[in-house]
């Protein structure tokens, strides 16, 4: 065992050991690391949300009384189950918006250095950037926002030079489990539960009430899951046609004219 030259304080090591970066971190790298299908995940955690969030914030209004006669008691006073369903309320809820966010906010970039810097790209997910500085590996919606309002410094504005700068392109890249997860538990669905529920004391129709919040969230999750299930077929088609034009492109005009059919003729 090696000699122990200097231990850290109690303190750093408390610190160190709540710090909840490290979580994050190990969390981050497990939803982009892990070889799951995230599609399934995302479903089944998404039914699961909708299902708990349901149930508390049915359950969020709940009082006692605090006194035996019926007739006469009107003191009631909040159990403790509904500061519990508050929390996983407003917890889920917050867990949404987060999601969310992360979900249209994720991107992946891309350097096109054989792109004439002279001439803008057509999309406002291009920019102007410096080869020297690292790209950025991950970008957090508070950056997005601030790259939308503030899209270049001053410097970056300036002139181009075609050996410092070059286009970056930022591409949504979504992960499958968090756009399922927006397709199932967007704030969308939390708004309509919380504008739904707890049901008021003298409803007439209690079921029905929560039964037409449900139909609304499967028909706000159906149409949801069926336009990120066009828009991914229509990537699909737009690769394949584009695949299948470089192919006949290349059969048509590359390839003969590369390799043109010839014959040896002799003359006497």
């Amino acid at each position: 065992m090696p000699r122990l030259v200097r231990r850290r304080p109690l303190w750093e090591r408390i610190t160190s050991n709540l710090n909840p970066m490290d979580f994050l971190l190990w969390l981050s790298e497990e939803l982009e690391t892990r070889d799951w299908d995230s599609k399934l995940v995302g479903t089944q955690l998404g039914l699961a949300m909708n299902l708990v969030f349901l149930l508390a914030r049915a359950n969020a209004g709940a009082t006692s009384s605090s006194s035996d006669n019926d007739i006469f008691g009107d003191e009631t006073k909040t159990g403790w189950f509904s500061y519990v369903a508050y929390l996983i309320v407003w917890g889920l809820a917050l867990f949404s918006c987060i999601n969310a966010a992360y979900t249209y906010t994720r991107t992946r970039r891309y350097r096109m250095f054989q792109a004439n810097i002279e001439e803008p790209l057509s999309t406002p997910s291009a920019r102007r950037v410096q080869v020297q500085s690292s790209p950025v590996t991950s970008v957090s919606p508070l950056r997005y926002f601030a790259d939308k309002i503030a899209p270049g410094s001053a410097e970056s504005r300036s002139h181009p030079d075609k050996k410092r700068d070059v286009w970056e392109l930022a591409v949504w890249d979504p992960l499958p489990i968090s756009l399922r997860l927006v397709c199932l538990f967007s704030p969308g669905h939390v708004l309509a539960y919380l504008l739904a529920l707890p049901l008021a004391p003298l409803d007439p129709q209690p079921s029905v009430t929560v039964f037409n919040a449900v139909v609304m969230q499967m028909v706000l999750s159906g149409q949801m899951l069926f336009l990120s299930s066009r828009f991914a077929q229509q990537a699909k088609d737009n690769a394949i046609i584009q695949k299948e034009v470089m192919n006949e492109y290349n059969t048509k005009f590359v390839h003969p004219r590369l390799n043109p059919v010839v014959r040896d003729v002799g003359t006497q």
